[in-house]
Formats: C-alpha cells, sequence, structure tokens
C-alpha cells in the first residue's frame, strides 16, 4: 500500500514577458476596473478582465492570483482550484 494520497487540488499557472506588474498593481489588479495607468492610453481596455475571471474562479471555490517581479518583468497568473 502506498501512503501517498492524492493531490486535493490543482494549480494553473500562465507565465507572460510582458510589462510585468508593480506591487501595488498587483495588489488591485482584481479588482473591478483598475487599469495600469501607465498603459491606459496605449492599450484599449476596460479593466474588467480579470475582475472577472476572479468571479469565475470564485463561484467554483477557487484562488486566483497574480506575481511580478515588477515592471518590464512580466508576470505569473495563478489558478488554484479544488479537485472533486
Amino acid at each position: 500500500t502506498s501512503d501517498l494520497q492524492p493531490p486535493t487540488s490543482v494549480l494553473i499557472t500562465v507565465e507572460d514577458t510582458g510589462r510585468g506588474m508593480s506591487k501595488e498593481m498587483q495588489s488591485q489588479a482584481f479588482e473591478r476596473f483598475t487599469r495600469d495607468e501607465s498603459v491606459k492610453k496605449e492599450i484599449q481596455g476596460t479593466g474588467l478582465g480579470l475582475y472577472i475571471a476572479k468571479i469565475i474562479v470564485q463561484a467554483h471555490h477557487g484562488e486566483i492570483w497574480a506575481e511580478s517581479e515588477g515592471e518590464g518583468r512580466g508576470s505569473r497568473f495563478f489558478v488554484r482550484l479544488g479537485k472533486s
């Protein structure tokens, strides 16, 4: 018999090499209508994409977050969902 237990959750990670995010932006990124002031003129959008992703993940009893080493260093986005 094995003492290993099956995992209770799955972690999905997406990483990019884009603009990255400041620490302040990381804490606000999943709020409704939040846009990085430095790119508002260059990149069109409503500031709802990550907010909608958060609502969907939370509806499935999961969690979502982002990490970045800072501006110009890309970002990593994480979604953890429980296994049923």
